[in-house]
């Protein structure tokens, strides 16, 4: 999707709400996290909280009842998960002065209808399982056999559950996931209708 395309379906210009909540979502190793610390490096921390799925594992069950599988949304802990992001959004909207942001990322993010429901913002890092796989394979290895079997597959039902939402695939803005940190940082703060990162003189990480 273009800059141009992501400004029709996306207008938080007129927003009267205080806080505004982004969702990050696509494959692990898609560039979720580093978008989501280079959004809050650019708004700065004392106007943006962050919160990652991936801290509502429900590890015990993921082996005792799910044979190993972390890929589908049965090994997540939802109300938890829920009831932070409420937390967070409230405690956004105590504050006073100015707009405030709040960033949601997880590679299930999207699956939880009441998630996307405060979702102001929602972005997808499309990468395809070549990426994927190489990039999981230098920092988070995992057994082949488990990325054919549970990681891509999980992935891929994700996506497919996602779009086929005719609602949810309207609402949702694409980035290019093998793109320069930098590119996609622009990107995100295009479609949020911030400054540019050169004309903040934000350094961006990458990894």
């Amino acid at each position: 999707m273009s800059k141009s395309d992501s400004k029709e379906n996306v207008d938080i210009s007129s927003s009267k709400s205080t806080v505004i909540v982004i969702g990050i979502s696509g494959a692990t190793r898609s560039g979720k996290g580093t978008l989501a610390r280079n959004l809050v490096t650019y708004i700065g921390e004392e106007h943006c909280l962050c919160i990652c799925q991936d801290k509502f594992f429900d590890v015990e069950k993921i082996y005792a009842k799910l044979d190993g599988n972390w890929e589908i949304p049965e090994a997540l802990k939802p109300e938890e998960f829920l009831k932070q992001i409420s937390k967070m959004i409230d405690s956004q909207k105590a504050k006073k002065s100015g707009k405030k942001y709040v960033i949601i990322e997880g590679f299930l993010a999207f699956t939880d209808s009441r998630i996307c429901n405060l979702l102001d913002v929602m972005f997808w890092l499309d990468i395809n399982k070549e990426v994927c796989y190489q990039r999981r394979m230098t920092t988070k290895r995992v057994p082949h056999d488990y990325f054919e079997q549970y990681l891509w597959p999980g992935h891929l039902q994700y996506k497919s559950n996602v779009f086929e939402n005719a609602q949810l695939k309207q609402r949702i803005v694409h980035i290019d996931g093998t793109l320069h940190a930098s590119k996609i940082l622009d990107m995100a703060l295009d479609t949020l209708q911030l400054r540019t990162p050169t004309e903040n003189g934000c350094t961006c990480v990458t990894t």
